[in-house]
């Protein structure tokens, strides 16, 4: 063990793995480590390494959560050659370098029926976290009741500091008690901050939709367009080939149908293949995904049966972060 940064979003572990043989490649450390200490375990977060041309050293830096104020001796738990180790070793916490920038926040954006909420944000000299939520537990309760869930897939946020995107490091989205929460990590903020801002570039999320759509068997250049949960799509040919049944459908690029039957003559019948994917660029810069969905069987009553939906929403909505 190397040398050990702390702050308040992080513990940084720098450590080297020597072997005089040049395979030091081949000595498989285990990715997965923890650090104990008396108040309990600190995970590990992410890991990266580089290693000499003569494959005789490897030096690591590893990120874990940081360890609570009164923690002092800790233990560092891995694995190398297949066989448990440690290294245990005592905090300096006159070293310790704190934080730049602490504020809660409480900020809620409204996309798309959606509550966003910007809680708080955690800048130190090893990096800065926003953390946040999307629903309560209560809120996820009533959606299972009522059948109108979402499920967040992706949800894009821009830093900027003094007028430029500070690099996102990385982040995670879970689900718990506490409903929904995320947390995104960028990049330190500089030293002469003068002004902070977070947009919101893009909301992605899966929706229930549980609907029906009775399908008019088109002739050649006739479309039918469906209104799903305000999202348009269009049926731009259904085709019957060799007894399975063919439907091409053009959306916006970020519109999946996550989960779709067809009702043959009553019979529901699931997706078997999704072919034939293009994407076309229109004047005023929208991307047009044109896919066909491929069932097996035929009929003459159609009903498309989406069940669920997902699709982004562009936002840009700008908040200003105190930095007083």
């Amino acid at each position: 063990m190397d040398y050990v940064m702390l702050d308040e979003n992080q513990l940084l572990l720098f450590y080297t793995v020597n072997d005089p043989s040049g395979h030091v490649d081949e000595d498989n450390i285990s990715p997965i480590m923890s650090l104990k200490a008396f108040w309990g375990d600190y995970h590990f977060q992410n890991s990266q390494g580089t290693m000499n041309e003569e494959k005789t050293e490897m030096k690591y830096l590893s990120s874990f959560e940081s360890p609570m104020p009164f923690e002092k001796n800790l233990t560092l738990k891995f694995s190398l050659r297949q066989q448990a180790a440690e290294i245990s070793f005592t905090l300096n916490r006159n070293t310790v370098m704190g934080h730049t920038l602490k504020k809660t926040l409480n900020k809620t954006i409204e996309v798309d029926n959606t509550s966003i909420t910007i809680d708080s944000i955690l800048a130190s000299p090893t990096k800065t976290v926003i953390n946040g939520s999307m629903q309560t537990i209560f809120e996820l309760a009533k959606g299972q009741l009522s059948g109108e869930r979402f499920r967040s897939a992706d949800l894009t946020l821009k830093l900027i500091a003094n007028g430029k995107e500070v690099p996102q490091q990385g982040g995670g989205t879970s689900s718990g008690m506490k409903g929904i929460t995320f947390h995104r990590d960028y990049d330190p903020l500089p030293q002469d901050l003068e002004n902070l801002q977070l947009e919101l570039v893009r909301f992605v999320a899966e929706h229930d939709v549980n609907q029906q759509f009775r399908l008019n068997k088109t002739s050649d250049g006739e479309k039918q367009s469906l209104n799903i949960l305000g999202q348009m799509v269009e049926i731009t040919k259904i085709e019957t080939s060799q007894g399975e049944t063919h439907i091409t459908i053009s959306s916006e690029e970020s519109l999946i149908l996550s989960r779709v039957y067809l009702i043959m003559d009553g019979k529901k019948v699931s997706l078997e293949q999704t072919i034939m994917d293009k994407s076309d660029k229109l004047h005023d810069g929208t991307i047009i995904h044109t896919r066909t969905l491929r069932f097996l069987g035929t009929g003459d009553e159609l009903e498309l049966d989406v069940q669920r939906m997902t699709y982004s929403k562009s936002n840009h909505e700008m908040l200003e972060i105190p930095i007083d």
